[in-house]
């Protein structure tokens, strides 16, 4: 589809995809800092460290990373990081 406006460019839906019509779509530069590949963490989760006995959330935005909160759980850690993904 056309361009929806300057600061838009393709982005694949899936990274393990290639660029084809299914799997494109218009993205700002935010949109697409959220759908890259990132490496997972010694806890095993996206946006989760480790701190002590805690766990700490962090998703990066802009180029900035932004606390989330210190959580007892890593799973409790990421589902802060999904719902703040899902909300940007």
């Amino acid at each position: 589809g056309k361009r929806p406006g300057k600061g838009y460019s393709l982005e694949r839906v899936d990274n393990n995809k290639g660029y084809s019509k299914e799997n494109c779509v218009w993205a700002s530069q935010s949109q697409q800092n959220l759908n890259k590949r990132y490496k997972v963490s010694n806890t095993g989760f996206h946006g989760v460290v480790k701190n002590k006995k805690k766990f700490s959330a962090r998703i990066g935005i802009n180029g900035v990373t932004h606390h989330l909160g210190t959580y007892d759980t890593a799973e409790e850690a990421h589902q802060v990081y999904l719902n703040k993904r899902a909300e940007l």
